[in-house]
């Protein structure tokens, strides 16, 4: 289980790893009044990050009927995914992550103990880095 600002996540979270790893941005979506992570995903902002959720079928049980919404009280909610459904986002957050540096090849290497680096365009095993740029004496 990993953890951000008090937030615990795991690979469940993840709505689209795919669509994760293709942006460059990773977003949290977090219930503050359980204090729970509600989903991770990759989006170019926030907007998108709370899209991507509610199209990830993450946001459910805070949809809101259509019938509810009236013009009195439409700012009190937001329309989210394709279907712009309604939801009440009063107690959710979307928290930017940090970057996550480490590429693929890199984090297979760390992940299963060796390098099967052999081309100066193969990653280093120690820092991920081109080997034919390495620095770190790999």
């Amino acid at each position: 289980m990993s953890k951000f600002q008090g937030f615990e996540f795991d690979e469940s979270h993840i709505v689209d790893y795919d669509d994760l790893i293709c942006h460059n941005h990773q977003w949290m979506i977090v219930d503050v009044s359980t204090n729970g992570c509600i989903c991770i995903v990759g989006a170019g902002n926030e907007q998108d990050a709370f899209d991507e959720a509610c199209d990830g079928d993450k946001l459910d049980k805070y949809q809101i009927p259509e019938s509810d919404v009236t013009d009195d009280n439409c700012e009190d909610y937001i329309a989210l995914g394709n279907a712009s459904e309604w939801f009440d986002l009063s107690e959710i957050r979307c928290i930017k992550l940090p970057a996550v540096t480490m590429s693929y090849c890199a984090s297979f290497d760390k992940q299963h103990g060796k390098s099967f680096a052999k081309h100066a365009d193969d990653e280093c095993q120690q820092c991920g880095c081109l080997i034919d740029e390495c620095d770190c004496g790999r």
